[in-house]
């Protein structure tokens, strides 16, 4: 696990108090609380990056996922990408989150939706992924190398876990100029805990530690639309904000 401190400013972040009982209450709210979940009704909820569930079904699409194989989805939050993977093709899923009320929150919607056979969490650090070589056929992620200085430890572990010819999956965030931020964004309320690299030194890096790319696009413009209209929709919308709170 990475050091205490870090890993206090990554929970803080990203986890307000009682957030088990905020999706019973949203849930009740909607009418769900003794209902079967669906990855799609629980799409506003946890998927957790931009494009929400059309962007993790696009994004497994392009993975060739099938009902063998076998995923580690890191960073996977609350495991919508998880469950709706498991949901869409039967494979396995574990999940692998530094933040252990996203672990217990994520296994409680699991049980919920009927999919605890496919998809487990754990929880644990990227850069010591707790399994053994070649242990996937995919490790998946979606925005979660943003709060990780150590891009080369990361996808150095990614590489070891996954089989000979397996595949990495990413869709993230990266810093297209040199532009500061302004802060807050969505990961970070400072600079404490932002890492972003630029796609060129990261597709570098990819390389470097030995992965042949398949297919490699810049979504900027399209997401950035898709993020504008988001944050401006005719009427109020479901979304993280319920279990988050009103500031993310």
């Amino acid at each position: 696990m990475p050091d205490s401190g870090y890993t206090a400013l990554v929970n803080s972040h990203y986890t307000p108090e009682h957030l088990a009982d905020t999706f019973d209450r949203v849930l009740q709210s909607w009418g769900l609380e003794d209902a079967l979940l669906t990855p799609s009704q629980l799409a506003p909820l946890d998927q957790f990056h931009v494009g929400g569930e059309a962007a993790t079904l696009a994004l497994g699409a392009l993975a060739g996922v099938d009902p063998t194989t076998r995923v580690l989805d890191i960073g996977g939050g609350f495991g919508g990408p998880a469950r709706t993977l498991a949901a869409t093709y039967g494979c396995s899923v574990v999940v692998l989150d530094l933040t252990e009320a996203y672990c217990e929150v994520g296994a409680m919607l699991t049980r919920r939706s009927g999919l605890s056979d496919h998809v487990v969490f754990q929880r644990g650090d990227a850069l010591a992924i707790p399994f053994p070589d070649a242990a996937f056929d995919l490790v998946w992620t979606q925005h979660s190398s943003m709060n990780i200085a150590d891009k080369q430890g990361m996808y150095a572990e990614v590489h070891r876990v996954l089989r000979p010819g397996g595949r990495l999956a990413l869709f993230e965030i990266m810093a297209r100029t040199a532009t500061p931020l302004r802060f807050p964004v969505p990961w970070a309320r400072d600079d404490t805990i932002n890492f972003l690299c630029s796609p060129d030194d990261v597709h570098a890096l990819l390389t470097n530690i030995g992965f042949r790319t398949l297919q490699w696009e810049d979504l900027t413009d399209t997401t950035v639309d898709a993020t504008r209209a988001q944050n401006r929709p005719v009427t109020p919308q479901p979304g993280l904000h319920l279990v988050l709170g009103e500031d993310f």
